[in-house]
C-alpha cells in the first residue's frame, strides 16, 4: 500500500532533489484522498492538497515544504469514453516525474489556488 508524504518527508525529498524545475513549473506530491485511516486509489483520488518539492526560478509564491490547494479543474481533460461514445471521461493531466521510487508531478504554478501560512509548524505531526 503506498502512503501519503507528510510535510517533514516533503522537506527531507526537496533537501535531495536533484533537478530544479524550470522557469513557473513546481514539483509536487501526489497524495491520494485519505479514507478511513487507507488510501483510496480508485477513481482519481487525487488529493487537492499536496507538498512543493521543488520550484523554478520564476516561481516566488511557494516555498519549499509549502502545503498547498490545487485548482484540480484546471488540470482536468475531458475525453470521450471509447466504450460508450455518449459518455466523457474526466482525467487529470499531469507530467509525472520519478525520483527514489516515488512519483511526482511537474505543473505550473497558476494551477495552485492557496498556500496554506505556516503550513511547516501546522503539519509537522502528519
Amino acid at each position: 500500500m503506498r502512503e501519503n508524504i507528510t510535510a517533514y518527508d516533503a522537506l527531507e525529498i526537496s533537501k535531495e532533489w536533484l533537478e530544479q524545475p524550470m522557469f513557473n513549473k513546481v514539483i509536487i506530491t501526489l497524495n491520494t484522498e485519505n479514507t478511513l485511516d487507507s488510501l483510496d486509489l480508485s477513481d482519481n483520488a487525487m488529493s487537492q492538497f499536496q507538498y512543493i518539492i521543488a520550484k523554478g526560478s520564476n516561481v516566488t509564491s511557494v516555498e519549499l515544504g509549502d502545503k498547498v490547494r490545487l485548482s484540480l479543474d484546471k488540470m482536468t481533460n475531458k475525453k470521450v469514453n471509447p466504450n460508450n461514445t455518449h459518455e466523457d471521461i474526466t482525467t487529470i493531466e499531469l507530467d509525472p516525474i520519478e525520483f527514489d521510487g516515488k512519483i511526482f508531478a511537474i505543473i505550473e504554478d497558476r494551477s495552485i489556488k492557496t498556500r496554506f501560512t505556516n503550513s511547516k509548524e501546522l503539519q509537522t505531526n502528519e
